[in-house]
């Protein structure tokens, strides 16, 4: 079944919890003026600034600013509430969850200068979002982490193309271990997801190919059906307040 999908502004119906087969995902660009990313450091915790803090690179801890606000931005949107009181709680094998009786489930995925933030209700979900790189060995990674059907796949499949294909077939992987939020108990070759995804995943899970800007590949998993992926932009003005 074809799934609708495309980037647009925000609008008022992306802060009502997606119901039956919808899904968002909003986009955040992560190349925000020092400025702004100054004032989003003020929306994080104690915890989050802790391990903003660890990178060594301020590009690096800038990028995990803003994604970070930017996700605490967008579930106050939904909550009704201040950034700074969405409070998250840790699942068994490290996902995060909002804390508190919400039926809200989201996830975050981040590379290069982009974070895309996935919304769904009721029902589990995970995305991934890679940046795709020219310098990357990706055979090796692939003869190391893919299921031999994988492997064969990539192989048969236009060389031009197969930098792209992996990153399809690995944020695939990715969505779908997140969306389970069990970790990498499950190992990445233990399943196949590429040219298709096997049969025991399909039955209850879906997975989409997303395609967020040029240069990335992404993908997103949901558990059951999803009918449509509704995109938006997220922007800082939504999260700090303006000011003459």
């Amino acid at each position: 079944m074809p799934v609708k999908s495309s980037y647009c502004e925000p609008d008022v119906d992306a802060l009502h919890v997606p119901g039956g087969g919808d899904v968002h995902v909003w986009r955040i660009r992560l190349d925000q003026h020092p400025a702004v990313v100054r004032q989003l450091w003020g929306m994080l915790n104690d915890a989050e600034r802790a391990r903003a803090s660890q990178f060594r690179f301020a590009r690096d801890r800038d990028r995990f600013t803003v994604a970070h606000a930017a996700l605490r931005s967008i579930l106050s949107g939904y909550l009704g509430i201040a950034p700074s009181g969405v409070r998250f709680r840790t699942l068994a094998y490290g996902k995060p969850a909002v804390d508190g009786d919400t039926v809200i489930r989201f996830n975050l995925s981040h590379s290069g200068d982009l974070a895309l933030c996935a919304i769904a209700g009721e029902r589990e979900i995970g995305v991934d979002i890679e940046q795709i790189r020219s310098d990357l060995d990706w055979e090796s990674l692939a003869r190391r982490f893919f299921s031999a059907d994988e492997v064969a796949a990539l192989a048969a499949l236009d060389p031009e193309r197969r930098m792209e294909d992996f990153v399809r077939c690995w944020t695939r992987k990715e969505a779908y271990l997140k969306a389970r939020g069990e970790g990498l108990s499950l190992p990445l070759d233990s399943f196949t997801v590429l040219p298709a995804p096997d049969r025991s995943i399909t039955e209850r899970w879906q997975i989409v190919d997303l395609k967020p800007a040029p240069g990335y590949g992404a993908a997103l998993a949901v558990e059951g059906r999803i009918h449509r992926v509704r995109c938006s932009d997220w922007k800082a003005t939504l999260a700090l307040p303006v000011t003459f």
